[in-house]
């Protein structure tokens, strides 16, 4: 395992979660899946991005759908709540009843 010298009264100031993630940062550097600290937080940093780039995405692809309901309701192509909530429990019966 890699330690890294820190001063003790630096150590006390970390709760116990943040020496565990110090403590598990070092371990996988040690197990030369990482090269240094900066290569492990560029990698965490790109799937940050990755995330955001998948939260986008799904965020205007919501956007488009609820644009689309809006227009259909303006042209008057609205569904018969009653009638589609009860279609969705059929289905969630036969999905529980193993039909």
């Amino acid at each position: 395992m890699i330690y890294i010298p820190i001063q003790e009264s630096v150590r006390t100031l970390l709760d116990s979660s943040s020496y565990t993630t110090f403590d598990n940062n070092s371990r996988q550097i040690a197990s030369g899946k990482y090269t240094s600290l900066d290569e492990m937080m560029l990698a965490g940093l790109r799937i940050l991005a990755e995330q955001e780039q998948i939260y986008q995405g799904r965020f205007e692809e919501l956007r488009r759908e609820l644009l689309l309901g809006m227009l259909e309701a303006e042209q008057g192509e609205l569904l018969d709540a009653a009638s589609e909530i009860e279609a969705i429990r059929q289905r969630l019966r036969q999905r529980h009843s193993g039909a």
